[in-house]
């Protein structure tokens, strides 16, 4: 059965939102050197159009958070062979909501010795929020349940549309 979908955000909204962003990031870190960092999985196609949307070299890297569920609680952890030791780090996502994961990963940043770390997210719901966080710059906010394209995952399918829907139903 083919599910039915809804266009919430084009792809010219995104496109033109991204140029955007990239214009914000390249101000607040003016010349500096940058290392950009996504956060996989759904983080790659729109990390992929803002840097070079950026125009500024850039380092490169990802890391992909993982929860474990031990003793009541969950554990988050993260890989990357990332050396964060003095740099300044953009970490870019495709959504925020709980904030509990990002807040993780910049507290581990910054105790491995990360000299800056700001966030930037594709899509901001902060109606999901339980934890205190403020990502520095963000594509879109929006309050649907499931979007998915343009990096987005539904049940791992539709990351490859250009724009982001929701199911029309």
């Amino acid at each position: 059965m083919e599910e039915k979908l809804r266009t919430v955000l084009s792809a010219e909204e995104i496109a033109a939102r991204v140029g955007e962003l990239a214009a914000e990031i390249r101000a607040a870190y003016a010349g500096e050197s940058v290392a950009v960092v996504g956060l996989l999985e759904d983080s790659f196609v729109f990390l992929a159009d803002l840097i070079r949307a950026l125009n500024i070299p850039v380092t490169c890297s990802f890391l992909k958070a993982t929860r474990h569920e031990s003793g009541g609680h969950t554990d988050i952890h993260y890989t990357s062979e990332f050396d964060t030791a003095g740099r300044r780090i953009l970490l870019v996502g495709g959504i925020l909501d709980t904030g509990v994961t990002i807040n993780y990963m910049v507290r581990q940043l910054q105790a491995r010795g990360a000299k800056d770390v700001r966030t930037c997210f594709l899509v901001d719901k902060p109606d999901f929020r339980t934890t205190e966080f403020t990502p520095d710059f963000v594509g879109f906010r929006r309050a649907e349940d499931m979007l998915f394209g343009f990096g987005l995952g539904l049940r791992d399918n539709y990351r490859y549309l250009p724009y982001l829907a929701v199911l029309a139903d």
